[in-house]
């Protein structure tokens, strides 16, 4: 039996970038994908009547997502390649934006855990929408962008930036560069 070592792939980017259309659109013969776990988060928040859990209590909101984060990151399958909407860094990213204080043990795991390719999608104004889990405005989109690309660079990982193009050009791009 042939064994590989799992390579990890983090699609990210501000919120309505066009993250989870792409990965819905990857090869799921050859890529193992893992959804964007935030949305459940605050789903679940909102259904205890905290309508923008991030807002409301960055830290305990970033704790949450940080630890199903990890569970992604270390699970373990036959695919060679696993794909993530969002990486654990981006949790950083977010938190650097509210000027949050950061647990040591978040800047640990993210020193440790380290993708082997980042590939993030711009904002992109033309298929932006809100929705119940998106309530950030395109202007946060934006710059929230730029924070990600910064944490990502500042854990010395270099940052492929998807053009902007149909998803079928997008799955190319990212195909062509895996």
């Amino acid at each position: 039996m042939k064994t590989f070592s799992i390579k990890r792939i983090v699609i990210t980017g501000g919120p309505g970038s066009g993250k989870t259309t792409l990965l819905e659109h990857l090869d799921n013969n050859t890529l193992m994908c893992f959804e964007e776990v935030s949305r459940s988060i605050i789903k679940k928040a909102q259904q205890n009547g905290i309508s923008q859990p991030f807002l409301n209590d960055p830290l305990s909101f970033s704790t949450e997502l940080m630890k199903e984060r990890i569970k992604q990151f270390l699970h373990a399958s036959r695919f060679k390649y696993h794909v993530y909407d969002r990486g654990i860094h981006d949790i950083l990213a977010y938190m650097y934006y509210v000027k949050q204080d950061i647990p040591d043990d978040f800047v640990n795991y993210c020193n440790e855990m380290r993708y082997d390719q980042v590939f993030i999608l711009p904002p992109w104004h033309e298929i932006y929408v809100n929705d119940n889990e998106r309530y950030e405005s395109f202007d946060f989109a934006v710059r929230i962008y730029e924070y990600i690309v910064t944490t990502y660079q500042r854990f010395n990982m270099s940052v492929i930036k998807v053009p902007l193009g149909s998803v079928a050009d997008r799955v190319q791009f990212i195909n062509d560069h895996l």
